[in-house]
């Protein structure tokens, strides 16, 4: 159990067991399990939480989880990319928001996060 941002009340019982790796971002965690799915806390004001949409996506396949500032992103098994985190943030910042990519994020073999940016590798 951790303190501030890293509290774990709430996802303890999927925390117990299989946790194979744990990644950060300024706000929260992620936890990717050995059976494919991964499990996040932290601070849910500024976005380190997925929403409803974004759990369903994470409950099986998922292979790598990069965290940036006020976000999250994870790799699937299918070569997908689930994205979530300050929307203002990102496209303020960058200048892209994930809407605009998320459709061109297929056959990802690798994921790669700073601060402010997200960079997936291709095998083309």
């Amino acid at each position: 159990r951790g303190w501030q941002q890293g509290d774990t009340t709430d996802v303890a019982s999927d925390l117990e067991y299989d946790v194979i790796s744990i990644t950060n971002n300024e706000y929260g965690f992620g936890a990717l399990k050995s059976d494919g799915s991964a499990v996040f806390w932290g601070t849910s004001s500024v976005s380190a939480i997925p929403g409803d949409t974004e759990k369903a996506k994470l409950t099986s396949g998922c292979s790598k989880i990069v965290g940036g500032f006020k976000s999250f992103a994870v790799l699937k098994d299918d070569g997908t990319v689930v994205w979530f985190g300050d929307l203002f943030y990102h496209s303020s910042h960058t200048g892209v928001a994930f809407a605009d990519v998320e459709s061109s994020l297929t056959d990802v073999v690798d994921l790669f996060a700073t601060q402010d940016a997200y960079a997936a590798l291709k095998p083309d």
